[in-house]
């Protein structure tokens, strides 16, 4: 999620379930590749990467994907909207019952 919060492709290397599917999420968005971690020799990542990189729709689309990752709230926000709800509070945004 870093390198999409800075509008950047992303090159995953994937290894574990939750890291594929991912992975697939980002390339589908088409703002980045995913490679099993089986597969990613030097040569499979190297290749994978200079696509990425020389790639305007892939920066294009992490870009996009930038824009609505700013539009969220951040980390601190939630943890306060977590904090009043614990204590009761009607969430801030006016969305609560």
């Amino acid at each position: 999620m870093t390198a999409l919060a800075a509008g950047v492709p992303q090159l995953a290397i994937s290894n574990g379930l939750d890291q594929h599917v991912n992975a697939r999420r980002v390339t589908a968005a088409g703002a980045g590749a995913d490679l099993r971690g089986h597969l990613a020799g030097t040569d499979a990542i190297r290749t994978a990467a200079a696509g990425l990189l020389g790639s305007a729709e892939a920066r294009a689309s992490a870009g996009r994907l930038r824009e609505q990752i700013d539009r969220n709230p951040s980390p601190a926000e939630l943890a306060a909207a977590l904090e009043r709800l614990a204590a009761g509070a009607v969430p801030s945004h006016g969305g609560g019952r």
